[in-house]
Protein backbone atom coordinates (compact mmCIF):
# COMPACT_ATOMS: atom_id res chain seq x y z
CA UNK A 1 0.00 0.00 0.00
CA UNK A 2 1.24 3.36 -0.89
CA UNK A 3 1.17 6.45 1.56
CA UNK A 4 -0.69 7.86 -0.51
CA UNK A 5 -3.68 5.27 -0.05
CA UNK A 6 -3.10 4.78 3.28
CA UNK A 7 -3.61 8.61 4.03
CA UNK A 8 -6.96 8.28 1.86
CA UNK A 9 -8.11 5.51 3.89
CA UNK A 10 -7.29 7.35 7.09
CA UNK A 11 -8.74 10.68 6.19
CA UNK A 12 -12.13 8.41 5.07
CA UNK A 13 -11.89 6.60 8.35
CA UNK A 14 -11.41 10.07 10.69
CA UNK A 15 -14.30 11.40 8.38
CA UNK A 16 -16.81 8.55 9.06
CA UNK A 17 -15.84 8.38 13.05
CA UNK A 18 -15.15 11.81 14.11
CA UNK A 19 -18.27 14.36 14.81
CA UNK A 20 -17.43 18.09 12.71
CA UNK A 21 -15.69 19.52 15.87
CA UNK A 22 -13.36 16.45 16.40
CA UNK A 23 -12.93 16.26 12.45
CA UNK A 24 -10.71 20.02 12.93
CA UNK A 25 -8.94 18.60 15.73
CA UNK A 26 -7.90 15.61 13.82
CA UNK A 27 -7.14 17.44 10.28
CA UNK A 28 -4.79 19.91 12.65
CA UNK A 29 -2.87 16.22 14.00
CA UNK A 30 -2.97 14.66 10.68
CA UNK A 31 -0.96 18.01 9.05
CA UNK A 32 1.47 18.23 12.05
CA UNK A 33 2.01 14.65 10.82
CA UNK A 34 2.63 15.29 7.52
CA UNK A 35 -0.81 13.91 6.23
CA UNK A 36 -2.87 16.50 3.57
CA UNK A 37 -6.03 15.92 2.56
CA UNK A 38 -6.84 15.17 -1.26
CA UNK A 39 -9.08 17.63 -1.55
CA UNK A 40 -7.08 20.78 -0.79
CA UNK A 41 -3.72 19.29 -2.36
CA UNK A 42 -6.07 18.66 -5.66
CA UNK A 43 -7.60 22.34 -5.38
CA UNK A 44 -4.28 23.98 -5.39
CA UNK A 45 -3.10 21.66 -8.67
CA UNK A 46 -6.15 22.35 -10.45
CA UNK A 47 -5.28 25.98 -11.19
CA UNK A 48 -2.26 25.42 -13.20
CA UNK A 49 0.08 28.02 -11.13
CA UNK A 50 3.77 28.49 -12.27
CA UNK A 51 6.15 26.54 -10.69
CA UNK A 52 7.66 29.59 -8.94
CA UNK A 53 4.17 30.40 -7.57
CA UNK A 54 3.90 26.57 -6.71
CA UNK A 55 7.38 26.52 -5.39
CA UNK A 56 6.87 29.77 -3.10
CA UNK A 57 2.83 29.23 -2.09
CA UNK A 58 1.91 25.69 -2.16
CA UNK A 59 2.75 25.10 1.32
CA UNK A 60 0.97 28.28 3.13
CA UNK A 61 -2.42 27.79 0.82
CA UNK A 62 -2.42 23.69 1.83
CA UNK A 63 -2.24 25.23 5.45
CA UNK A 64 -4.95 27.84 5.03
CA UNK A 65 -3.11 30.90 5.18
CA UNK A 66 -4.33 32.04 1.98
CA UNK A 67 -3.38 35.63 2.69
CA UNK A 68 0.15 35.04 2.88
CA UNK A 69 -0.16 32.54 0.07
CA UNK A 70 -1.35 35.26 -2.09
CA UNK A 71 1.34 37.94 -0.78
CA UNK A 72 3.72 35.42 -1.66
CA UNK A 73 2.64 35.05 -5.57
CA UNK A 74 2.59 38.67 -5.03
CA UNK A 75 6.05 38.98 -4.23
CA UNK A 76 6.97 36.43 -7.05
CA UNK A 77 4.86 37.90 -9.86
CA UNK A 78 6.41 41.26 -8.90
CA UNK A 79 10.21 39.98 -9.51
CA UNK A 80 9.60 37.75 -12.51
CA UNK A 81 7.59 41.29 -13.70
CA UNK A 82 10.98 43.46 -12.93
CA UNK A 83 12.98 40.91 -14.54
CA UNK A 84 11.44 41.25 -17.74
CA UNK A 85 11.18 44.50 -17.16
CA UNK A 86 14.47 45.19 -16.51
CA UNK A 87 14.09 47.69 -14.14
CA UNK A 88 15.25 47.92 -10.49
CA UNK A 89 12.27 49.66 -8.98
CA UNK A 90 8.64 49.43 -10.29
CA UNK A 91 7.78 52.40 -8.20
CA UNK A 92 8.76 55.15 -11.07
CA UNK A 93 7.13 58.16 -9.52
Amino acid sequence: MSSEERDGLLIKFYQRVASEEQQAKVKRILKGDGVSTPVATAGFQNRNFRRKIQAHCKTLYLDGHYFHAVLEACKVYNKTVRAKAREKKMDTR
